[in-house]
């Protein structure tokens, strides 16, 4: 009878135990699969945290980029707070699939310090990354060696003696830049550049506040002027053709009455005994005036006059030992010689500028101790630059024809030339050197991520945050 029992209800009884195994077996079921759902959903969020971050980094390397290009700029400036935006596509990139996108922003944080935050975003997951970097202030100066002609420099050893010749770039040469081994040069040396040509065939309109061109031989800026007939590159009263108005014109335009020809020479000495005057107001060096000096002129220690901007010299200048200051306290004086200047170092005080203008050549040499500038000068020379012995100085040189650089001898520390870019920025017009050349070459260096391994304050190691 049991059996009998059992087998009429055996089917009953499994449809118990299944359903009991489902009851139990659905929630597992449920939660397992949960579980699952969510591990692969953390996952994939994730995965677009990182590929939000990554997408964040390569905002920061974009930004990076655009620093290092205005930095490698001569005439970029960084905008604070620049936002740039982009996109992160799959390989290849040409497939169109984005990845991620981002947007990074700069700001200068302070004097020496500046941040990139970059926010990525990934399938509507983002990361931020923050990078700090040192860098140095805008920074413009005339070209620390520059020559259109042929640049060589020349150190010498004999024995275990060397004398050195040290400059900081760029070293810059319409020609060819020539060197031994005892020559150091920090920075680039640049070969066949091209500089625009200065030109003194300018004058000053007031009436406007402005500097225009002249006509070639227009010396005194009339407007009438003779041509040259016969192309050597100068007037002459053959030029005239014995037209007497044309003679009276030539006789005009020849302000520079030692010669008998029309030429740059005379463009030279008008821009700065009638043009530059005109401009600046009273300056004491049209002929016959304080600061003009007829012939050559010797200046001694101390001697060039206190508060003196500029002197003119109509003819050799010729500057020695002036270990003092120009004047009484800081100066800053300009020199023109129609013809040569010659100076034995050092030249004035640490808190002073000299700058040396010379139609012609520019000569200068000095041991040691006597071969120093204290502070800044400025050199252009119509014709050739030539340094020899020993001496340094902070500023900036450029010559027309040649330069020539050479310690001579190897006598260590007394034959040593070195060259050091200026410490004045030429970024403020005011600080300009009076009567420069309006076309004198410059260097900018605009804006210089620092160096990790440059000294503090310069230098600053990047820090990087993820959050």
């Amino acid at each position: 009878m049991l059996k009998k029992f059992l087998k009429s209800n055996s089917r009953g009884l499994v449809l118990v135990i299944v359903i009991a195994f489902l009851a139990i077996l659905l929630p597992l079921t449920w939660v397992i699969v949960n579980l699952g759902l969510g591990e692969i959903l953390q996952a994939r969020a994730g995965i677009d945290r990182d590929i939000a971050f990554y997408a964040a980094s390569a905002g920061e390397e974009m930004m990076y980029c655009k620093l290092k290009a205005i930095e490698n700029s001569a005439t970029g400036m960084i905008v604070w707070g620049d936002t740039i935006s982009g996109i992160v596509r799959t390989q290849p990139p040409s497939s169109g699939v984005s990845v991620g996108t981002y947007t990074t922003t700069v700001n200068n944080l302070s004097g020496t310090v500046f941040g990139v935050v970059s926010q990525g975003t990934a399938n509507g997951k983002t990361a931020s990354l923050c990078a700090k970097y040192g860098y140095t202030t805008p920074f413009t100066h005339g070209v620390p060696l520059g020559c259109r002609g042929a640049i060589e420099m020349y150190g010498h050893r004999w024995w275990i003696l060397t004398s050195w010749v040290r400059a900081e770039g760029p070293v810059a040469s319409g020609s060819t830049v020539t060197t031994n081994s005892y020559v150091q040069i920090t920075g680039d040396t640049l070969q066949n550049q091209s500089f625009t040509d200065i030109s003194y065939w300018i004058r000053w309109d007031a009436g406007n506040n402005i500097w225009v061109e002249k006509e070639q031989y227009d010396t005194d800026g009339d407007g009438s002027y003779v041509t040259d007939v016969s192309g050597d590159g100068v007037v002459t009263v053959a030029d005239c053709l014995a037209d007497p108005v044309k003679e009276a014109e030539f006789a005009q335009d020849n302000t520079y009455t030692s010669d008998t020809e029309i030429n740059d020479k005379d463009a030279f000495y008008t821009f700065y005994t009638f043009e530059l005057e005109q401009q600046q107001g009273e300056l004491g060096i049209s002929p016959g005036e304080a600061n003009y000096h007829s012939g050559d002129t010797l200046f001694g220690p101390s001697s060039v006059p206190a508060g003196t901007s500029v002197v003119f010299v109509d003819g050799d200048a010729n500057i020695l030992f002036n270990a003092a200051n120009w004047s009484g306290g800081a100066s800053d004086i300009t020199i023109v010689a129609m013809d040569d200047i010659n100076i034995v170092q050092p030249t004035n005080g640490s808190d002073d500028r000299v700058t040396l203008i010379a139609y012609d050549d520019v000569n200068t040499g000095g041991v040691g101790i006597f071969g120093g500038i204290s502070g800044d000068w400025v050199v252009y020379a119509g014709d050739d630059f030539n340094a020899y012995f020993g001496g340094n100085s902070n500023g900036t040189i450029f010559a027309d024809d040649h330069m020539t650089v050479d310690t001579v001898a190897a006598i260590p520390g007394l034959l040593t030339r070195d060259f050091d870019k200026g410490t004045v920025d030429w970024s403020d017009p005011d600080n300009v050197p009076l009567g420069l050349p309006s076309a004198y070459p410059r260097v900018s260096y605009n804006f210089r991520i620092s160096d990790e391994t440059q000294a503090q304050p310069a230098g600053y190691i990047p820090v990087w945050h993820r959050y």
